[in-house]
């Protein structure tokens, strides 16, 4: 069992030594962040409970308590009761008293005091104000403030639908276990809801995924805990119905009058539409099949439409004119839409996964949500940005497998039947990557046509210097040399990355204690280099403030909010310690700028450079060598 799932008395006990040593309560309140009269009442209260039980606590003046077991079966007996006793009573853990203090305070409706606080939860004040600091940061990010009143105490104060959105996933829902918390306690509340949830999904066709369905439970659990304290959400038919199908006011009309009879409370019109926006802003957009399924409004086709045009600017990535993602797009963005103009929350559990997987495409996910904190005024969390990296990533793969593929000239010392032969080879194992393979021998190299050609591969060093790529291969193909040979074909030659990175734009021991001080100094490395235009900081400054660009694994890849310079550039600086950029710690900074006629294969650039910043053993050997070498040779690791 876990420290975080034991009781007060559990944890207590476990401390006290049973050879004949001795704690004091003083370093017993210590090492559990309690206070000294909770440990000894604690132990009082044990020692009554031990009675019996094959064990006692034995205080020693001075020295403190130690812990007698006279009959072992009787005592582990006891333990294990003492275990199953304390399920649900008071938290013990620092994680525990701020899901507790979440659900006190926001449930409460009048101020409590700080000491009465403490006395109930048995600790220390200094303890109690490190848990609530915590707890209020928890809060603010759902719009909802700690209030203090002079001998009144604190109390909540936020919007209905925002203390709701912090109950559902911060007090009750534990989303990282994909369960509810306190299930034993509400358990038949939970299985009635359940129960009614499954036959009106029936019913309406409805189309939810397990994650949405649980969201949805808690939800309408906690839409019944608020109706009993008086707690109503103020939203009428007239403000939803420009969002909502009548056909989704239907569904949540049935839902909530089934729950109103088994529960036996009257449920309000504004809870029905409470439930309809949940419904609306997690549910597929077409989840009512048929002819009833809602028309999507052209504010989200030319929403969708603009995400497409900010990662254009951006990257100089054109998927304007990929249908299937527009399409994909346009389906998610309807729920998301409404989540956002109702504040609906939303978890994504694969978050971490998608960054590590899909890190190119998270990025540009990144930047695409742009339009949507611009109209909606609001931060787009990394659940939303994470749900959006997936259908570029889908559609990024698509446009990989649209690669042009390459003329390619074969070149065998051994004559032309022994280059015929290569070159058949080459034709069967390089199908997909391929067009037209050509070949000749070396004595016949100036009658090649090279406008033809890409990429040349050759089995003997050639001296003359030719006017397309070269590559010196063996006449039979291992397994290595296959390798090689694909990522030249998919990728271009090994120096593709030295059209973009440059020993003379690699800058260590960057000074700089704000993410400002970082982007002017790189700024101003990079315009020794390249006349970058008016104004080009403050556009760095400008995507900076639309949306973070520090992804985790301390780097950041800032750039302009759209491409401005004329030419494409990596400027990479390592600082000479971390610091606090937005939301991460960072110490390796990618200044990119992409100019606005760049043809280049930019996602094969974006890929390998996004693939580097999510590894954390690949920035970690970055920062120890400071190196551009070490740069390159990381980045070649990168290619599939």
């Amino acid at each position: 069992m876990g420290e975080e799932s034991k009781g007060r008395m559990q944890m207590i006990l476990e401390r006290i030594p049973t050879t004949g040593g001795y704690i004091t309560s003083a370093e017993i309140a210590r090492q559990l962040g309690l206070s000294e009269k909770t440990v000894r009442t604690t132990i009082k209260e044990l020692n009554g409970m031990l009675h019996g039980a094959g064990a006692l606590i034995c205080p020693k003046t001075r020295a403190g308590y130690t812990l007698k077991v006279q009959d072992t079966g009787r005592f582990q007996a006891f333990l294990g009761a003492l275990a199953k006793e304390e399920e649900g009573k008071l938290p013990d853990t620092a994680e525990e008293r701020m899901q507790y203090l979440l659900w006190l305070l926001l449930n409460r409706t009048e101020y409590i005091k700080m000491d009465e606080l403490c006395d109930f939860l048995y600790v220390t004040r200094p303890t109690l104000s490190n848990d609530l600091y915590k707890v209020e940061q928890i809060l603010h990010s759902y719009n909802i403030s700690v209030v203090r009143r002079p001998n009144y105490g604190i109390m909540v104060q936020g919007k209905e639908f925002d203390v709701r959105n912090c109950m559902i996933h911060r007090t009750i829902c534990d989303l990282e276990k994909g369960k509810p918390k306190y299930i034993g306690r509400y358990q038949e509340d939970f299985e009635k809801i359940n129960e009614i949830l499954q036959e009106k999904i029936q019913k309406y066709g409805l189309r939810l995924s397990q994650m949405v369905f649980q969201d949805l439970t808690v939800s309408i659990f906690i839409t019944l805990r608020r109706m009993k304290r008086a707690r109503f959400v103020p939203l009428t038919r007239e403000e939803i119905l420009q969002d909502i199908s009548e056909e989704t006011l239907e569904a949540a009309g049935s839902i909530m009058g089934a729950v109103g009879d088994i529960f036996q409370v009257d449920v309000p019109e504004s809870e029905v539409n409470y439930i309809a926006v949940n419904l609306a802003g997690k549910c597929n957009y077409d989840t009512f099949a048929g002819e009833c399924c809602q028309m999507i409004p052209a504010f989200v086709e030319k929403l969708a439409e603009q995400m497409l045009e900010t990662v254009y600017e951006t990257f100089r990535l054109d998927v304007r004119r990929h249908l299937t993602l527009l399409m994909f797009l346009v389906q998610h963005l309807f729920p998301v839409t409404i989540r956002l103009k109702y504040h609906i929350t939303v978890k994504n559990d694969f978050i971490e996964e998608v960054k590590q997987k899909y890190a190119f495409a998270y990025a540009v996910a990144s930047q695409a949500v742009i339009p949507l904190k611009l109209k909606y005024n609001e931060e787009i969390s990394e659940d939303e940005i994470a749900y959006f990296a997936v259908l570029f990533a889908l559609a990024l793969e698509q446009e990989k497998e649209k690669t042009k593929k390459q003329n390619i000239l074969i070149i065998c010392a051994a004559g032309m039947s022994s280059a015929r032969l290569l070159a058949y080879q080459y034709k069967q194992e390089f199908k997909n990557y391929v067009d037209e393979v050509y070949c000749c021998d070396i004595y016949n190299i100036d009658q090649m046509d090279f406008a033809k050609i890409d990429y040349i591969f050759s089995t003997v060093p050639l001296k003359k210097r030719l006017p397309k790529p070269v590559m010196e291969v063996k006449f039979f193909l291992n397994q290595e040399e296959i390798a090689n040979v694909k990522n030249v074909l998919r990728f271009g030659m090994p120096d593709i990355l030295t059209e973009y990175y440059s020993e003379d734009m690699f800058f260590a021991g960057i000074k700089g204690e704000t993410k400002e001080e970082v982007i002017r100094e790189l700024c101003r490395f990079a315009g020794k280099k390249y006349a970058l235009p008016e104004g080009f900081y403050q556009a760095v400054i400008k995507r900076e403030e639309l949306a973070a660009t520090d992804f985790g694994n301390r780097v950041a890849l800032p750039h302009p909010y759209k491409a401005i310079a004329e030419d494409t550039f990596v400027c990479v600086g390592i600082l000479e310690h971390p610091i606090t950029w937005v939301k991460n710690e960072v110490q390796v900074v990618f200044l990119v700028s992409i100019a606005p006629t760049e043809e280049r294969d930019l996602q094969t650039f974006y890929q390998m450079t996004a693939s580097l910043m999510q590894d954390a053993e690949a920035i970690d050997e970055l920062i120890e060598k400071q190196d551009f070498f070490t740069l390159l040779k990381l980045l070649c690791k990168k290619r599939d």
